[in-house]
C-alpha cells in the first residue's frame, strides 16, 4: 500500500482547536496532506483559538457566512469541496474533521469513488459517521491518554517500576470498559487478540509465499475486512502500531515511508536499537558521577545516532525509551529553583 495523499478538511464549528497537534501527528502516520482547508465564519469571536492555528500548521482558511438562520452553509462548502477535490483526482483519501456534523452520506459517497476515508472527533460524533469511514480517529480518547503519560511522567517517577506498571494497567482497562460501554461496541464483538495475531502471522506468510513484503497499512484494511469491526481502541491501543509492537510474534521496521512488518525472529529490538542502549550503559559508567541529566544523555545519543527518533521505535518520549534499557533507571532530583531528571545504572 502507497503512502496516501490525502486532503484534510476541518469543520472549525463542530471541533476545538485543541486537537489540531493531535490531527497532524496522526494524519502523519496515515500519509501525506496535500490539501488543508478548514471552514468557519471567520468575522465569528467563537474561531478566535483556530486563526492561531492556521499559520502555524499551514491550513487554509475558507469563510463561510452564515445568511440564513439554522441552515448549516460550513457542512455545505465543504461537501461541496470534498467533490471539486474528488474529481481533480489529485488524493486518494480524505480525512474529515468534526464532532457534531453528520458527513455520513459523503463518506458513502467519497468509498463509492475508491477513496480511504478518515474520520475524526469526540467521543459524541455520530455513530454513522463513525462507522462510515475506514478509521475513525477519538481525539477526545488520545488527548485523555497523553494527559496520562505525562501524569504518570512527571508526578509518578518516584514510584517503583511495579507501581507504575499498575497504574499503567489501570488505565489501560479503564480505557477498555470505556470504549466496551460505547454504543455500537459491545464486548460481544470483540475478537481475542490472540486471534488477531494469528491472522497477522497469516497475512505476512501468504505475502512471503508470493514473495512480498507486509506493509503496515495493508495489515490494517484486511484485518478490518476480516472483521468489520475490529478497531484497537477496543483493546486499550490508541494505533495499529502500538497494538502490533505488544505482539511476543511480530516486529516492524522502518523502511523509507513504509513500516513493513513481519514475524519476529525471537528479538523485539533490532540491531541499532542494541547499540543505542549499549552506548547509553557506556556513556552513564563512564562518566565520573555515574550519572547523568536526561536532556543532556539525549543530545549526546542524538549526535551519535543522527537518524534515532523514538517514535519509530514504538516509544512517546525519550524518557520512556531510557526507562525500557535494563539496568537503567531515572530518578527525579528537586531543588528550591529547579526540578531534573537524572539518570542512572541501577545497582
Amino acid at each position: 500500500m502507497e503512502h496516501k495523499r490525502l486532503a484534510l478538511l476541518i469543520d472549525s464549528e463542530n471541533i476545538s482547536a485543541k486537537y489540531m497537534p493531535i490531527i497532524s501527528e496522526e494524519l502523519e502516520k496515515q500519509g501525506t496532506v496535500t490539501y488543508k482547508r478548514i471552514y468557519g465564519d471567520w468575522n465569528n469571536s467563537q474561531t478566535a483559538k483556530w486563526r492561531e492555528k492556521v499559520a502555524e500548521y499551514a491550513l487554509t482558511p475558507v469563510q463561510q457566512f452564515r445568511n440564513t438562520v439554522g441552515k448549516n452553509a460550513i457542512d455545505s462548502a465543504l461537501i461541496i469541496d470534498a467533490m471539486d477535490i474528488l474529481y481533480t483526482g489529485n488524493v486518494e483519501g480524505f480525512c474529515i474533521v468534526s464532532s457534531d456534523s453528520d458527513f455520513t452520506r459523503l463518506v458513502n459517497r467519497l468509498r463509492e469513488s475508491g477513496m480511504m476515508v478518515i474520520g475524526m472527533g469526540e467521543e459524541k460524533s455520530i455513530h454513522s459517521f463513525r462507522i462510515a469511514c475506514n478509521l475513525f480517529i477519538n481525539l477526545q480518547s488520545i488527548e485523555e491518554k497523553i494527559k496520562v503519560q505525562d501524569f504518570l511522567e512527571t508526578e509518578v517517577l518516584t514510584k517503583t517500576k511495579q507501581e507504575i506498571a499498575i497504574a499503567e494497567e489501570v488505565v489501560m482497562k479503564k480505557e477498555v470498559m470505556r470504549i466496551k460501554e460505547t454504543p455500537g461496541n459491545e464486548s460481544s464483538n470483540l475478537v481475542e487478540q490472540h486471534m488477531i495475531e494469528q491472522e497477522v502471522i497469516s497475512i505476512i506468510q501468504k505475502n512471503e509465499n508470493k514473495g512480498k513484503v507486509t506493509e503496515l497499512g495493508e495489515v490494517g484494511s484486511r484485518l478490518s475486512d476480516q472483521y468489520p469491526n475490529f478497531k484497537v481502541k477496543k483493546y486499550g491501543y490508541s494505533t495499529l502500531s502500538d497494538f502490533l509492537s505488544n505482539m511476543n510474534d511480530i516486529e516492524m521496521s522502518k523502511v523509507g515511508p513504509k513500516v513493513i512488518v513481519k514475524v519476529s525472529n525471537g528479538q523485539k529490538k533490532d540491531a541499532s536499537q542494541e547499540k543505542i542502549c549499549a552506548y547509553v550503559k557506556q556513556l552513564l559508567r563512564s562518566n565520573k558521577a555515574k550519572t547523568m541529566e536526561l536532556g543532556t544523555l539525549g543530545r549526546y545519543v542524538h549526535n551519535k545516532f543522527k537518524n534515532f527518533d523514538v517514535k519509530k521505535v514504538g516509544y512517546s518520549k525519550l524518557s520512556t525509551f531510557i526507562k525500557s534499557i535494563e539496568g537503567v533507571e531515572i530518578k527525579e532530583e528537586r531543588s528550591k529553583k529547579s526540578r531534573r531528571q537524572m539518570v542512572y545504572i541501577q545497582r
